[in-house]
């Protein structure tokens, strides 16, 4: 994206994939968003996008690195190649996650799609990305390499306070996906009975459940959850989204 992008004209991201070392267009509604959001906040237009393909469906999602691009420190966002079908499985197996998502956006459970769901996804990697320019590259005291140095610090704190430790929700996910006891979580495991939270856990569900909302919780999670809520919420027009549209009823009330 060229910096000092006016409204009006043509974008020139792509969505570049890394394994086929070719260029293709991101869905409308995908590009709209990323083009939105460097309009708005030009701070962030080193940004790049690159696609991967997820080794299976708890692998699908999205996500951001900082990276050394022509020496220079650079936000990358990863995004499944497949878009919304590779999000479809995630309404189910990333089920506490979604719900999140939806209370969010302030909207019900069952108003929230795969379409959706990858806009918040990839407007709260965006969200990261805000965050990091706006509090850690920004800081005096945190010259070059200290800044993304310090982010991934804060991160791994907040890893090493989850129910199974230094793995984020996603990798719990996925290695629970055989598993049906605690009590086998619980002999690989043994620190999880002391986390605060371990007498709300009485079966695996509840455990991705609660190390999802712990996560979901963290300072920097909320600050790119508040940044995709407030993005979507402010341009769900222009996005084709049906936010808060109300019933018949309430718009008359409303009236």
């Amino acid at each position: 994206m060229e910096k000092g992008m006016r409204e009006g004209e043509p974008s020139n991201l792509r969505l570049v994939d890394t394994e086929r070392a070719i260029e293709t267009e991101l869905r409308p509604e995908v590009r709209k968003l990323f083009d939105i959001i460097i309009r708005e906040n030009p701070e962030l237009s080193a940004t790049k996008i690159e696609t991967f393909y997820p080794v299976d469906i708890y692998d699908a999602g999205g996500y951001y690195t900082l990276e050394e691009i022509d020496g220079e420190i650079t936000p990358v966002i990863h995004i499944s190649a497949g878009g919304p079908a590779d999000y479809r499985p995630l309404m189910e197996i990333r089920k506490a996650s979604v719900e999140i998502n939806a209370e969010t956006l302030g909207i019900d459970m069952e108003d929230m799609t795969p379409e959706l769901l990858e806009l918040f996804i990839l407007a709260h990697e965006m969200g990261h990305v805000q965050d990091f320019v706006s509090n850690y590259q920004r800081d005096p005291d945190l010259d070059g390499w200290g800044a993304p140095e310090e982010m991934a610090f804060h991160r791994h704190f907040i890893l090493g306070t989850l129910p199974i430790p230094h793995i984020s929700p996603t990798g719990v996910t996925g290695h629970m996906r055989d598993v049906t006891s605690l009590d086998e979580v619980l002999k690989i495991e043994p620190r999880l009975a002391k986390h605060p939270r371990f007498n709300e856990i009485n079966t695996v569900e509840d455990l991705i459940r609660v190390q999802e909302e712990e996560y979901r919780a963290s300072e920097p999670e909320r600050y790119a959850d508040a940044f995709a809520a407030a993005f979507l919420n402010k341009h769900s027009k222009e996005l084709g989204l049906s936010l808060h549209e109300g019933t018949p009823v309430q718009a008359a009330e409303a009236a």
